[in-house]
């Protein structure tokens, strides 16, 4: 560096002097210094060395030769040489323990100039770790990237990196961002990241660790706006699980830049140190991008303190990187215990373990559950509620008589009144309870009645196709809500097993948006699980909703593929669908329903044994329509005293010249 200071104003006066040449080679835009990178990346090379000869004991390097003679230059391609000679080297980096280095510098002939002519070009003052003050072109890109690492006996890594950045608001214009993959090199097992401290020259910035998908991110937490300017980040962070084990050592792979800066880098440094004496069996260092590297671009360092130097030596381009490879011997690592394996198992597996547990347990209380239901459930008297859900029971579905039993419920409540002229049975509509109707006896009086005439004589056409139809959607809702309820007790015990493996998950991985993203994609699963429960028998609407369902569901998924693995993404459905096949088996009529059907077989015993009783008293208004879907209109003749309230002849006649 003091050689460079000193030969500063030869080389600035030498630039400037043969800057100032005809109208034609002068810098007309910014793209001829895009085409100058572009052409100096493929004209650098390294110098052959001769047989025996180690690579930390290179002396020279050669620079082929531009097509163009040296006076054809543009002024971009001078000021970009100046540059680069006044960073090159190892200001800002700690090589304490790097020795019998010498660095690639562009060679330049000593003349005398003053330096005061060097500020008719953009220049800016750049200072890096260490202290020291550099100039370099304002043009944006990354002077310096440098990275400590220091191999912990317990096989953490402790980094250190620090990057040197020229910005001029073109494409650096907020806070850098780190990422790194969550995945280790071998793919096996999953990275631990603690993020330590980010410095923005010198001073402490807040910065986060968060996961997107595949990935660690240290973003800043509050965006904040970098102007024009030479700004020095600092990141200090711990990996753990990174190494990969092969038996007797371990593999270590690094991309000192990570592959993600659209900037280019002009210089590149990383210092390994290694835990104990005993040195790496091989090491060796690639440049480019991760589709195409090269060897010959790149040298590396032997220190003292096992300390391992690896520096590129020609820039690099957008996307690439310095790619580091080294086999490491166990002997100076501490020992993994079976314990600890076991831990770093569930470190890296915990949610499949635990959506695992969470399938079993759901598939095994099912399956001792199903075989209880089927064998072992004791009777119990069920209250139905309605006629039409009873002759669902009693038959299996809905016929004829469930629209009887419907019009003689509508009779009972006092909704309507039904009446014999001559040979025809006319419907009467009363207004007495217009304001207590539940949502289907509504429909049942729009589709009887219209807005001005109260009375109706129903017949053959398209009025009682649709009373059929309304009637059996009616009762496949009662019984569907009627097995819901029965089985309330395990629907509500496979959603609290759900609300425990997501706690748990959260607690296996405490990050701050985990225990939302679990909540929302439990809303939008089950919201897909409703749509297709509520599709209807209409061809367009089971489309309609099919994609709809599709769409929540795929959108369930991704949000659960933030932060889980895909094995635990498919045993979660998995558990989840085996509860909704499960509740959907038990609302069968051999099921949790067997108690339903049985009591309404006990309510017909009850109804032949109190014929007499029935039959003459007040009670009989209130069993009629259940009389009449149970098929004993027979047993109950027509008496003077129940005269008022007695319905069946009408009704047999009703449905005679409605079917």
């Amino acid at each position: 560096m003091e050689e460079a200071r000193a030969s500063t104003s030869v080389r600035n006066r030498e630039v400037l002097e043969k800057s100032q040449g005809p109208e034609e080679i002068q810098p007309k835009n910014d793209q001829e210094m895009v085409d100058f990178l572009r052409g100096r990346l493929k004209f650098l090379d390294i110098t052959v060395l001769p047989e025996g000869e180690r690579l930390d004991k290179i002396s020279s390097f050669s620079k082929v030769d531009y097509e163009d003679p040296e006076e054809k230059k543009t002024l971009w391609e001078k000021i970009y040489d100046n540059a680069m000679a006044r960073i090159s080297g190892n200001g800002g980096v700690n090589t304490s323990g790097l020795r019998n280095v010498e660095y690639y510098e562009p060679k330049t002939e000593d003349e005398n100039s003053s330096d005061s002519l060097l500020d008719q070009v953009p220049q800016i003052n750049i200072k890096l770790p260490d202290g020291m003050n550099l100039r370099a072109a304002a043009y944006e890109h990354i002077p310096l990237y440098s990275t400590q690492i220091d191999v912990l006996p317990n096989r953490i890594l402790k980094v250190s990196e620090n990057i040197v950045v020229v910005a001029n608001g073109e494409k650096v214009k907020e806070g850098l961002i780190r990422f790194f993959n969550k995945k280790s090199v071998s793919g096996q097992n999953r990275v631990r990241l603690m993020l330590d401290s980010v410095l923005v020259n010198g001073e402490a910035f807040p910065y986060e660790l968060i996961e997107q998908n595949d990935l660690y991110a240290i973003r800043p937490m509050h965006q904040f706006k970098l102007s024009p300017g030479v700004y020095v980040f600092e990141f200090r962070y711990l990996v753990d699980k990174y190494l990969m084990d092969l038996d007797d050592f371990y593999e270590f792979y690094w991309d000192v830049t990570g592959s993600q800066f659209n900037l280019l880098t002009a210089r590149a440094i990383a210092a390994i140190k290694l835990p104990g004496r005993e040195p790496a069996v091989k090491q060796f260092a690639l440049t480019g991008t991760s589709a195409h590297m090269v060897d010959n671009n790149a040298i590396i360092m032997k220190g003292i303190d096992n300390t391992i130097g690896f520096m590129n030596l020609v820039p690099l381009r957008e996307g690439e990187s310095l790619h580091l490879f080294m086999t490491l011997p166990k002997i100076d690592f501490q020992s993994v215990t079976q314990t600890q394996k076991l831990v770093e198992l569930l470190e890296d597996y915990g949610d499949v373990a635990l959506c695992l547990v969470y399938v079993l347990v759901v598939a095994i209380s099912c399956l001792l559950s199903w075989r209880y239901i089927r064998k072992h459930l004791k009777f119990r008297n069920i209250t139905l509620p309605s006629a039409i859900l009873i002759r669902s029971l009693w038959r299996g579905g809905t016929d004829q008589k469930s629209l009887g039993g419907a019009l003689l419920d509508l009779f009972r409540k006092n909704i309507i009144d039904i009446e014999s002229h001559d040979k025809d049975i006319i419907l009467v509509r009363k207004s007495a309870h217009a304001r207590h109707l539940s949502r289907f006896e509504s429909k049942v009086l729009n589709i009887l009645f219209s807005k001005k005439d109260g009375v109706c004589k129903i017949g053959r056409g398209e009025k009682i196709n649709k009373l059929r139809a309304l009637i059996a959607r009616e009762a496949k809702k009662q019984v569907s809500s009627l097995g819901i309820r029965l089985g309330g007790m395990y629907i509500l015990f496979n959603i609290l097993m759900l609300i425990v493996l997501e706690i748990a998950l959260c607690l296996w991985n405490p990050q701050s948006l985990m225990f939302g993203i679990l909540v929302m994609a439990d809303i939008v699963l089950f919201g897909s699980i409703i749509l297709l429960a509520f599709a209807k028998k209409q061809l367009w609407k089971k489309v309609v909703f099919g994609i709809l369902a599709a769409g929540l569901f795929l959108l369930a998924v991704f949000l659960l593929k933030i932060y889980l693995n895909s094995i635990a993404i498919i045993l979660m459905l998995l558990g989840i669908a085996i509860g909704v096949v499960f509740n959907y088996a038990a609302s069968g009529r051999d099921a949790m329903l067997k108690n339903a059907v049985q009591s309404v077989y006990q309510m017909r015993e009850f109804l032949m044994q109190q014929q007499e009783s029935i039959g003459t008293g007040r009670n009989f208004a209130a069993q009629q329509a259940n009389i009449f879907v149970l098929d004993l209109e027979d047993k109950y003749p027509e008496n003077p005293k129940i005269k008022s309230h007695y319905r069946l002849k009408e009704m047999e006649e009703l449905l005679k010249q409605a079917f």
